[in-house]
């Protein structure tokens, strides 16, 4: 018990090391006592913050004719750190879920009475993706079980917001200086003018900011849970190698 409180300590300064720090050794000695706390295969992580906040800022900034331009500049600067948080969480939940015993216990009873051993012993996919109606349900009620019954997912929020203040914010707030201004040509009382584009102000900003914590916070959610039920599947596949 000893043991596993100071690993569990030891995993959490190396975690914030990592995040805040951008220490690559704190990475690999996590993934190294994850790995052999476990005895896990390294988790594939699907990254799709990125992807959802493109899309949220191309529609929020519709009204500016430099939108791709502006996007690019955050992304220069903010898209490392967004993978590293999407990464750390989907680590933490996966682990969460394979070190379930008791979930992955009813995980594997359902299983059973649904695919022949024989079939889960020659597969390497459970129920990860599954479409069945009574294993969504299922998947839903065991990731909710296992949220609420732990710390680490109480105060995620909490956690992602000191991480944005910290790390993400003065980055966005800068954008400005890493933007070159666009030539835009209006149309007015049939005459061309050609104008800058403005830089964004304060408020702008501001917004952007929330609108990047908003789509963050939504993301990390999903990937915690896929990251759960893909946890809680490999450690029945496991059983059966």
């Amino acid at each position: 018990m000893y043991k596993a409180y100071n690993t569990n300590n030891l995993k959490k300064k190396l975690e914030k090391k990592f995040l805040f720090e951008d220490d690559l050794l704190a990475l690999y000695l996590m993934l190294d006592i994850v790995q052999q706390e476990n005895k896990i295969q390294p988790c594939y992580v699907k990254y799709n913050a990125l992807n959802k906040i493109y899309n949220v800022l191309i529609n929020h900034l519709s009204y500016r004719n430099d939108r791709e331009i502006i996007i690019k500049a955050i992304f220069d600067l903010i898209s490392e750190d967004i993978n590293k948080i999407e990464f750390t969480y989907y680590l933490q939940a996966y682990t969460e879920g394979f070190n379930n015993k008791n979930i992955s216990d009813e995980l594997e009873f359902y299983a059973l009475r649904h695919i022949p051993a024989s079939t889960i012993k020659k597969s390497d996919i459970l129920l990860h993706n599954t479409e069945s109606r009574s294993a969504k349900f299922l998947k839903n009620k065991m990731i909710s079980s296992i949220k609420n019954k732990s710390n680490a997912f109480r105060v995620q929020d909490s956690i992602i917001d000191n991480y944005c203040e910290n790390i993400l914010k003065d980055k966005i707030f800068s954008i400005n200086s890493k933007m070159d201004k666009q030539l835009v040509m209006k149309s007015i009382n049939d005459s061309v003018v050609i104008s800058e584009e403005k830089f964004l102000n304060m408020w702008q900003l501001e917004n952007l900011y929330k609108k990047i914590v908003k789509t963050l916070k939504t993301v990390l959610n999903n990937s915690i849970e896929d990251a759960l039920w893909y946890g809680l599947n490999d450690r029945v596949l496991q059983r059966y190698k």
